[in-house]
């Protein structure tokens, strides 16, 4: 998340705790624990994502931009030749020049669709290093890293305005949202979802609660619960018997998935009707759906796990079906 910074990030870092750091204490510890400090919090959790980091990018910025500004100063010191301040700026005008180069070509062959935006922003990312070294020859030090900064805003604005949005019909779930809301009839205000969805949906699906199936939810992950599972179990070193317990466990899990799934819908008290499910729970416990839920809506075609909406049927229904199968 901080390429192409990283170099610059990882010395920042360390820069309060040595002693060239005096000069900015107190005042960088602000941009230091917002950064670091939560960096630390979400590596001691048992399950965190990359993205919850996005919020402290801005004590990464901050951070970035000291370290940025005292290497330049560093780098044209005549008493510090043994500095690493000025090959690390050249490295990373070197490295963003070549990679303005090479990307254009790579795009070419990978993604030839994105050739016209990637140009654009590799002419923009070669005229912002050379615009660069040549203000840190000329004595900037804070303005050797504006052109830098603003061809990766404009990189911002080309992703995020030009490339993205072509991708939200496959990503995002807006059109997921607005085909409930005219499915839906007004009523419906609770839906409920089986095992676990994408955060998306709570964004864009307005006036609607959605509520998990009671106790289909995992703990954390399915990684990190399967991952529990295992280590209560007896230890083991041979991978093949660890394949065999991992299998047994999926295999029960997915019996009492099915299972607390039906006992939802055989219940009198539902607050709700409609259910979400992924696409593939739904291929997995279609047969013992049959005659109890109707799919009223399946997406199709996505780059993300797509899920159908389901019906449960009336509760006069489910009760004959399962008295039918008490009786077989």
């Amino acid at each position: 998340m901080t390429a192409p910074w990283v170099v610059v990030a990882t010395m920042a870092v360390l820069l309060p705790l040595l002693p060239r750091g005096r000069a900015y204490r107190p005042a960088i510890w602000f941009p230091w624990w917002w950064a670091v400090g939560n960096l630390a919090m979400f590596c001691a959790w048992s399950v965190a994502k990359p993205n919850y980091y996005l919020p402290c990018l801005p004590g990464v910025a901050l951070l970035v931009g000291i370290e940025w500004v005292r290497m330049s100063q560093a780098a044209r010191e005549p008493l510090m030749p043994w500095s690493l301040a000025r090959p690390i700026l050249q490295f990373h005008w070197v490295a963003l020049f070549v990679a303005a180069l090479v990307a254009p070509v790579a795009a070419r062959q990978v993604a030839p669709h994105l050739l016209g935006w990637t140009a654009v922003f590799a002419a923009v990312v070669a005229v912002a290093v050379v615009a660069s070294a040549w203000a840190w020859r000329r004595g900037a030090d804070a303005g050797a890293l504006m052109p830098l900064v603003a061809a990766w805003a404009v990189a911002i604005l080309i992703g995020y305005g030009g490339i993205m949005p072509a991708a939200n019909a496959t990503h995002s779930h807006r059109n997921l949202a607005t085909t409930m809301d005219r499915l839906l009839p007004p009523e419906a205000r609770t839906v409920m979802f089986f095992h676990e969805i994408d955060e998306g949906l709570w964004f864009y699906l307005r006036d609607r609660a959605l509520v998990p199936v009671p106790g289909s939810q995992p703990e954390y992950n399915d990684g990190l619960d399967l991952y529990s599972e295992l280590r209560s179990g007896p230890p083991s070193r041979d991978p093949r018997r660890l394949r065999d317990v991992e299998q047994q466990i999926f295999l029960k899990r997915q019996d009492s998935e099915r299972q607390t799934l039906l006992d939802w819908i055989a219940r009198p008290d539902r607050v709700s009707s409609y259910v979400l499910l992924r696409n593939r729970d739904y291929d997995r416990l279609a047969p013992a759906l049959a005659g109890l839920a109707t799919p009223v809506f399946r997406e199709q075609g996505l780059k993300r796990n797509g899920l159908v909406l389901l019906h449960v049927d009336p509760q006069e229904t489910v009760a004959a079906r399962n008295a039918e199968d008490r009786r077989k």
